[in-house]
């Protein structure tokens, strides 16, 4: 709900959906987390690649807080992206992540688990929040006024392209063409930037990017809209109303049925959960539509008020900042003290095996000099040594 990266919102709802998956699996609701798997592979993917075609037209910026009102100049991503906000925010019958995701909870609010039914509230919770952070990058980015990045409309020069001119090709060489024409558009654009640290580039700039953004050829935009029949119908394949091909598909496998809390017994009826299936994800799109599009202001002195839990969620609960410290600092410290012992101790007494009988062959070695008259005279004081040790033992 706080990351500023298109991507990291999405990459952070992946884990999220896992989440789901895996409670499906945890209250014995197997088929409903195979459907989520089915459901949320058409829509996640159409969301990465909306966002990619988002960064391919502001040139590689990745940052909402630098665009806005994106929905002037690429009007088919604007349709695609929110078609697969609103199959992951789980808009009843329209997105697929509805059927699936209330499936999930509808099973761990009625297992019969004793965690079953917390669990389902934390579910519809977290449906609340998706909704909310989901329409966030959506609003923000698409809606509003038309605001563009310095790079927008600036793109990396395609591997694949051939230069037919000598000069295209030097300039290309160092850097590409494109990457040099944002370098001097952002140079010329970056007095835009307000006290929050978003860069808006002036009305001339809007012009100028507005001209070269846009949703690009089809190799971009046709895979969008094939995807985005995905995530609205592909819910419909689990749905009891049109056949529930999906669960009779994998009804050999799973059975057909949750385990419930026991036979004639509900904690949450269907008409209950269908309910909370329509309130939950239109809560947190009215949420998300009042703070990040009708009054953008009021989520700014939000977050000055809640800036603690703010950077709190902003630095990914320090999980990262815990894990440097506790585990690889950590273990840099004890590798560099086995690095020390390794090389002083282990590595010295190595040395000093191999220095003692070195230092003996050296020390010996002057009586070694290859005179024939010297080892004669070693020899008869040698004997001499030994009868003189024999007679003193004899005596």
């Amino acid at each position: 709900m706080t990351q500023n990266d298109i991507k990291a919102v999405l990459a952070y709802s992946t884990i999220s959906q896992l989440g789901y998956m895996f409670l499906g699996l945890g209250v014995l609701a197997a088929g409903a987390a195979v459907f989520h798997v089915v459901t949320h592979a058409f829509f996640k993917a159409l969301l990465f690649l909306s966002a990619g075609s988002v960064m391919h037209a502001m040139g590689g910026e990745l940052d909402i807080r630098k665009m806005s009102g994106i929905r002037r100049v690429m009007p088919i991503t604007n349709v695609t992206m929110l078609l697969g906000c609103i199959a992951l925010a789980g808009v009843p019958f329209i997105g697929a992540g509805y059927f699936s995701k209330d499936e999930i909870i509808g099973a761990a609010l009625n297992s019969a688990g004793t965690v079953g039914f917390p669990l389902g509230i934390v579910g519809l919770i977290v449906a609340l929040m998706t909704a909310f952070y989901t329409f966030r990058l959506y609003f923000k980015v698409f809606w509003g006024p038309l605001e563009l990045p310095a790079t927008a409309g600036h793109h990396e020069p395609s591997p694949f392209a051939l230069e037919t001119t000598q000069a295209h090709g030097e300039e290309q060489a160092q850097g590409g063409v494109d990457t040099v024409h944002a370098k001097q558009g952002y140079e010329e654009s970056t007095h835009g930037k307000e006290a929050s640290g978003a860069v808006h580039a002036a009305s001339g700039h809007h012009e100028a990017g507005a001209h070269g953004t846009s949703d690009g050829s089809p190799w971009l935009w046709v895979p969008l809209v094939v995807l985005s029949i995905g995530a609205v119908g592909a819910g419909y394949l689990g749905y009891s109303g049109t056949g529930d091909w999906l669960h009779r598909f994998l009804a050999p496998v799973f059975g057909m049925t949750p385990a419930f809390a026991g036979p004639g017994v509900e904690r949450v009826g269907e008409s209950l959960m269908m309910a909370l299936g329509f309130l939950m994800p239109l809560a947190g799109i009215a949420l998300a539509w009042y703070f990040f599009l009708q009054n953008r202001r009021a989520s700014a002195a939000v977050g000055a008020r809640l800036r603690p839990v703010v950077n709190f969620l902003y630095n990914r609960w320090y999980i990262d900042a815990l894990y440097r410290v506790l585990i690889t600092k950590t273990l840099w410290i004890l590798a560099h003290i086995l690095s020390l012992i390794d090389r002083y101790l282990v590595d010295g007494i190595v040395f000093l095996v191999g220095f003692v009988p070195q230092l003996a062959g050296y020390t010996l070695k002057p009586t070694e000099r290859g005179l024939l008259q010297r080892y004669a005279v070693g020899m008869i004081a040698g004997m001499a040594a030994v009868i003189v040790g024999v007679l003193y033992l004899l005596r």
